[in-house]
């Protein structure tokens, strides 16, 4: 198990929002919208139904649902952020009765604006300058050596998730309103906050990350299903792309250890027996902290110990110290640390290809970790591929995709006298490719020609499937 997954992440509700004036809405339309379901249980494949009206998409390049250059400001987003956290604690309680409930999963026309604004006190006005910052400096001590990197604590990170879903709900119900050009105003605040999370290189970091921007994606899919939408094709393609950089992530998890079990980066350094048995001590106890500690330790070191020196000569070339004349700690030690690093090393590095060429690759090395590794406890703990990342990541970029192609189509509708195409390859603007299966997505076309099916390639029991209806302009 990776040892970033011991990074603490402690849920408070101690950033709630400055309060801001709320503002007389226009009349509701009729729009009913609705958040598509999560099916079967138990998974999250998402099965969508979207009813789209014909709009052809009007080129620009300053995105109205992120913020592009022509709009950053110089500066720090992360002390406007953590300012929350200060400028609002008698509203904790309003938050807390927030996420008690997935106002994401209510109907849209079931939605109470008024009990919305009262359970979401939202600064805005300083939520949109933490998103337009150039950059989010989060001064964790990262390769600083003061602390051991797996005990960092992420709360205002954590936090986040709170803000992410209080502004996607916000949106939701300016979008039931009509009021779109407030909805996307939310939602481009919601991406930038979301991206800035990402820019620390923890995969907890970019977890969150994925999280926060689907919750988004999600109110988007709604946005272009109002009748008074205008086509977010060139507004989605101005996204980053891809959304989450995961190399980062991944360099970083390949020294993690080294990083929290500081010895580890000089063992040579190390001359006593106490040294080398309080090292053997430290790793089980970074194992414990984990989680995966759940074995009789003096049964795991004293098999480990004869294993590792049994195997240890085979890959051992310092001639100068000859593995006999180690003690037990010694040994254990150093095959673990040989071992471990050069599995993490072609683990992470076959991550950072592409996701259609890295996702099967790191199946296949999780599946060889729970096969080969059966008697190799110490390294099986501290050694997993970073499946779960990098499927977070390619599944967002899956659903950004899909959205661009489904607006693509609504172009391709208003030109040809709203009608659905046969194939994508009929679009006049570009449908990205799955970038899970680096192929153009499925796409079939009803009998009758009122409907069509628009889904991406399933991986790890995460995917996308639209069933799209069109309604023609009256």
């Amino acid at each position: 198990m990776n040892l970033s997954r011991c990074l603490v992440l402690v849920a408070t509700f101690s950033a709630a929002f400055a309060s801001t004036p709320v503002h007389s809405l226009a009349q509701e339309s009729d729009f009913t919208g609705g958040m598509p379901e999560m099916d079967p249980p138990g998974s999250s494949i998402a099965f969508r139904s979207i009813v789209l009206r014909p709009k052809i998409a009007v080129p620009n390049t300053a995105s109205k649902l992120f913020p592009t250059q022509e709009r950053i400001q110089l500066g720090n987003a992360v002390p406007i952020i953590l300012r929350q956290n200060f400028e609002a604690t008698q509203r904790i309680e309003a938050l807390r009765k927030f996420t008690e409930k997935d106002y994401l999963q209510v109907p849209i026309k079931l939605l109470d604006a008024g009990e919305i604004r009262k359970l979401t006190p939202i600064g805005f006005g300083e939520l949109r300058r933490a998103a337009y910052r150039e950059r989010a400096g989060w001064e964790y001590p990262i390769g600083e050596g003061t602390q051991p990197l797996a005990m960092v604590l992420l709360p205002d990170v954590q936090e986040t998730r709170t803000y992410s879903k209080a502004i996607a709900v916000r949106a939701r119900i300016d979008i039931k309103a009509g009021n779109l050009n407030d909805a996307m105003d939310k939602i481009c605040i919601g991406l930038g906050i979301a991206k800035h999370v990402g820019e620390t290189p923890f995969q907890v970091c970019k977890l969150v990350q994925s999280a926060n921007s689907g919750a988004l994606l999600s109110v988007i899919e709604e946005l272009i299903q109002h009748p008074d939408s205008e086509n977010q094709y060139w507004n989605i393609v101005a996204l980053p792309s891809p959304f989450i950089a995961t190399k980062p992530a991944l360099q970083l998890e390949t020294f993690i250890w080294q990083k929290s079990v500081l010895p580890l980066a000089e063992l040579d350094a190390l001359s006593s027996e106490n040294q080398w048995d309080s090292l053997v001590q430290e790793i089980t106890l970074y194992s414990d902290v984990m989680g995966t500690g759940n074995f009789d330790k003096s049964v795991v070191f004293n098999d480990w110990s004869r294993l590792a020196r049994e195997r240890l000569p085979a890959i051992w070339k310092d001639e100068s110290r000859p593995v006999h004349a180690m003690s037990d700690s010694e040994v254990w030690v150093r095959y673990w640390h040989m071992r471990t690093q050069k599995l993490n090393e072609e683990c992470m590095s076959w991550a950072l290809l592409d996701y259609h060429l890295s996702i099967p690759k790191l199946i296949e090395l999780k599946n060889r970790r729970e096969n080969e590794l059966a008697d190799e406890l110490p390294v099986k703990f501290a050694y997993e591929p970073p499946l779960q990342l990098i499927v977070a990541a390619a599944s967002l970029q899956q659903h950004i995709d899909l959205i661009r192609t489904i607006e693509a189509i609504r172009d391709w509708s208003a030109k040809n006298g709203d009608k659905l195409p046969k194939t994508l390859q009929e679009l006049d603007l570009p449908a990205p490719m799955d970038c899970i299966a680096n192929k153009p997505f499925v796409y079939g076309l009803s009998i009758d020609g009122r409907s069509a099916t628009l889904r991406g390639k399933v991986v790890e029991n995460r995917g996308f499937s639209y069933e799209i209806e069109l309604e023609p302009r009256g």
